[in-house]
């Protein structure tokens, strides 16, 4: 179906939808929407749309013509949780709201939608609430330190430019003996001291200095690391403080659909 022009001879019931009760009578309505958020993969919750307020609704499907748009006219998925009017959830979890067609490429071609069993009464003028996930169409933050073939990434926890004011230093104790250790320092200095032997040279590998910043649960809520190839030998030097750069911010995005089903009037006794 294509909300755009719609046709009531199409409009389906689901499988558990009841009879109309005695007194009343319904009319095939849909109730298109859009739901404003950021694609940075954050879950923002309680979204409402809002329903006529003079007779219930009742809620028998959604569909979801596309999601978009977003920079460029990319499609891009997000999941939904949805809550009838009492606020209680409609869906166990976060459901995929992108179609095979939304995920082909295909701009602004996607035909997901799904039926609501059973059906769900929804309150005049209530609000059926949306909590939306998006992939960000943004960047995360990063630096690379290279020794021959092996690299050592780091990457700031949280996406967008706010990762880029985060700062990795790699330091010389200049002492023998020292063990490998992290530590966080100012809320966005992670700094590494690097592991030496006896005759106080550094003996700390790509691979063991992404374990401790990983193992470190303070300094692992800000940033991440991983070594190139995981198991690198390739030994580290010092490096001074080195800013996280390349982070971008997700955008605006629109996450359109329409609730379809039926509104109940009350018939009038003659």
């Amino acid at each position: 179906m294509n909300p755009g022009c719609y046709n009531p001879a199409q409009q389906f019931k689901p499988q558990w939808a009841y009879a109309t009760p005695a007194g009343s009578r319904d009319e095939i309505y849909q109730v298109p929407f859009s739901l404003n958020f950021t694609a940075n993969g954050t879950l923002f919750q309680n979204l409402p749309v809002q329903l006529d307020d003079d007779v219930p609704f009742v809620l028998r499907a959604i569909l979801f013509p596309n999601c978009g748009p977003f920079a460029g006219g990319s499609i891009v998925p997000a999941l939904i949780r949805i809550r009838d009017t009492e606020g209680n959830p409609i869906s166990d979890g976060l459901v995929l709201a992108a179609g095979a067609y939304g995920l082909s490429g295909f701009a602004n071609d996607n035909a997901f939608g799904f039926p609501v069993e059973p059906e769900i009464l929804c309150a005049p003028g209530g609000s059926i609430l949306f909590d939306v996930q998006a992939n960000s169409n943004g960047a995360g933050s990063s630096a690379t330190i290279v020794n021959g073939g092996d690299q050592l990434t780091f990457y700031a926890q949280i996406m967008g430019a706010a990762g880029n004011g985060l700062t990795i230093q790699l330091i010389d104790p200049g002492a023998p003996n020292v063990a490998l250790s992290a530590a966080l320092v100012g809320g966005i200095h992670v700094q590494v001291t690097l592991a030496t032997d006896g005759g106080g040279a550094i003996t700390s590998t790509f691979a063991q200095i992404a374990a401790i910043i990983n193992s470190t649960a303070a300094v692992a809520a800000k940033m991440g690391a991983v070594a190139s190839p995981l198991t690198s030998v390739a030994v580290a030097t010092a490096v001074a403080q080195t800013p996280l750069t390349g982070g971008t911010n997700g955008v605006a995005a629109i996450l359109n659909g329409s609730l379809l089903g039926v509104k109940r009037f009350s018939e009038c006794n003659q």
